[in-house]
């Protein structure tokens, strides 16, 4: 709601320095945003200002004063479509790019693309239009080139690997269904519930759709939490990380 700016001085070899701090209380108001009158489609939490905040401008909130700690459902979409399926899956749906963090988030978005595409050619334009948003990567200034550097001889193979490596649930890829608004819609129920909790105790809880951040204090009770709201709503027992 309110910004301002203070500095504090420092004298370094003689010279006075002048290093600036910003504080900043964060709007944290929440309204859901549904795509459907029977309300089973969307329904995830906006508004918030700390939503606009990457990663690690998160880890740098405090909470009345005290650090946080930031918790998220791991893979959780790619999951669900196997749990929503009845199968387990107990991996990480992005193990097979190994620690090599680039291709993690290649593969990320393709499988969000996927997800949500009417058809392959819609995801092919989806992937490589959300790909030149993000250029320069490393410097290449073309998406085939970047990924030519990734080791793809075109785009395609991005699809078919992942294709490939989540064949039991590959049926819901690319149909136009609004299966990825109805995931949505799951994992805004698991939010509500886990909001809910901390509500009743009187805890502040932010909400970043698949994530939460609490006081560090709180950390183990909201993996508890996580755990109990997705088992309600799933039947299954979620990875966190």
């Amino acid at each position: 709601k309110s910004g301002q700016f203070s500095s504090g001085k420092v004298v370094s070899f003689g010279l006075e320095l002048t290093t600036p701090i910003y504080y900043y209380k964060l709007e944290t108001t929440l309204h859901r945003v549904f795509n459907s009158i029977d309300l089973k489609q969307g329904g995830r939490f906006y508004g918030a200002q700390y939503q606009q905040l990457n990663k690690e401008q998160r880890n740098g909130i405090l909470i009345n004063g005290s650090p946080v700690v930031e918790i998220d459902y791991s893979g959780m979409h790619m999951r669900m479509l196997y749990h929503l399926s009845s199968l387990q899956y107990e991996g990480d749906p992005y193990s097979f790019v190994g620690d090599n963090k680039e291709l993690r988030k290649i593969y990320k978005l393709a499988g969000l693309i996927l997800i949500n595409a009417k058809n392959i050619t819609e995801a092919k334009r989806g992937f490589n239009d959300e790909l030149r948003k993000r250029l320069p990567i490393r410097g290449f200034t073309k998406v085939k080139s970047y990924l030519e550097f990734l080791g793809f001889s075109q785009p395609s193979d991005v699809f078919e690997n992942l294709m490939k490596h989540h064949e039991p649930i590959s049926h819901h890829f690319n149909t136009g269904s609004g299966i990825g608004l109805t995931l949505q819609n799951y994992d805004s129920l698991i939010a509500d519930k886990v909001l809910y909790h901390f509500t009743k105790r009187n805890i502040p809880c932010l909400c970043v759709h698949d994530s939460f951040i609490v006081p560090k204090t709180h950390a183990e009770e909201l993996k508890s939490i996580m755990i109990q709201s997705y088992q309600a709503i799933l039947n299954f027992t979620p990875i966190l990380k």
